[in-house]
């Protein structure tokens, strides 16, 4: 059974690329088919709109339980309040294509395609949340989570295996596991289930080493640096652009590989250096920032260099060690000065006294 939702959850992902057969389809209107999608949240995510890019009319409506808004696309409103406006702030069309960047769980709803006034193409979307995400890795001894006890309406459905994230070095691939509850006949994303009585589940990621040979091709050389200050003990977050839970994404340091076998060797040890596992390792942290950090990082997505950043330290400004030899002889020579002050004055008084008797006091006497 596993097999079989693991092929349909890949036709289902070949359905974004327009190329869905039609025993997958919700049923809807005939000319207008409805296709029931999860994702991730804190990733980005695209839909394909068939037959769409042809026209300067395209663009994309979203509902949730209320009327339809336009959010990207020549009629998309410029004013919106709450999660709508966030939503639209974070949408754009690309030729043929909505693409949603850091989705959220509240970005689940219906995504309609239109040119114009005619339907072209309509999505249910389910935003699962990362934050619940369930990574198992068995270098480190983590285990898939067990289904809920009880419950075999609940399953998880599991994408294909990505490609190894490096070539010519131990690596990583990595796949998705999306929550799926059963009503009836119908297979549906555990979010779509809501009201339904279903137990809560989040999605999952699963890691496993791999390693294969290099392309014979001679791959682009790496972008320039992007030289990064830090300060001793800050936290640095580096972000690999383009990077997501969706691709192949990998790092190194000074040419050395970072892998989460390396950073997080045991689980609910409190890690100094990690790869975000929200977004597949898109994100690199250093939680305080040591001498030792300092160095080239470089990061790959898809095979191909990303970006390379130059962490650098700027060096502290000298400080003056305290030297209490320094200070007493300053002292010292401070009383010396006001002694030879006070001296001075008392034979400048006395000799006043001498050469006039009459004004000096002690003639009295």
């Amino acid at each position: 059974m596993s097999g079989t939702l693991s092929v349909l959850l890949s036709l289902a992902i070949l359905a974004v690329l327009g190329t869905l057969p039609k025993l997958l389809l919700v049923s809807g209107p005939p000319s207008v088919p409805l296709l029931r999608l999860p994702f991730v949240s804190h990733n980005p995510f695209r839909l394909r709109c068939p037959a769409g890019g042809r026209s300067g009319r395209l663009h994309w409506q979203y509902s949730n339980g209320s009327a339809a808004r336009t959010i990207a696309g020549p009629w998309a409103a410029r004013y919106y309040r709450g999660p709508l406006k966030q939503l639209k702030m974070r949408s754009r069309v690309l030729w043929d294509q909505l693409e949603v960047r850091q989705a959220r769980p509240w970005d689940s709803g219906l995504y309609v395609c239109k040119d114009g006034r005619r339907t072209l193409a309509r999505f249910q979307v389910e935003v699962q949340d990362a934050t619940r995400l369930h990574v198992s890795q068995a270098a480190l001894g983590w285990l898939p989570a067990s289904p809920p006890p009880g419950d075999a309406l609940l399953f998880t459905v599991w994408s294909p295996w990505q490609t190894c994230d490096r070539c010519g070095a131990p690596g990583e691939r990595k796949r998705l596991g999306y929550c799926y509850g059963r009503v009836g006949a119908e297979t549906v994303p555990c979010g779509l289930l809501t009201g339904l009585g279903f137990p809560s589940h989040g999605p999952e990621l699963q890691v496993e080493p791999c390693r294969v040979s290099c392309p014979l091709r001679a791959a682009p050389p790496p972008p320039s640096p992007r030289t990064r200050l830090a300060q001793l003990g800050a936290r640095l977050v580096l972000t690999c652009p383009g990077a997501s839970i969706h691709r192949p994404v990998s790092w190194q340091r000074d040419g050395a590989p970072l892998t989460r076998a390396k950073l997080l060797r045991r689980r609910g040890q409190a890690p100094s250096r990690w790869l975000d596992p929200l977004t597949g390792g898109a994100t690199y942290y250093i939680a305080r920032v040591a001498a030792s950090d300092q160095g080239l990082y470089r990061c790959l997505v898809g095979g191909r260099w990303a970006a390379t950043f130059h962490l650098v330290l700027p060096a502290a400004p000298a400080r003056r060690r305290f030297d209490l030899g320094r200070l007493l002889g300053v002292a010292r020579a401070l009383l010396a000065t006001f002694a030879a002050l006070f001296v001075s004055s008392a034979l400048l008084e006395l000799a006043r006294c001498c050469s006039s008797p009459d004004s000096c006091p002690c003639w009295h006497h």
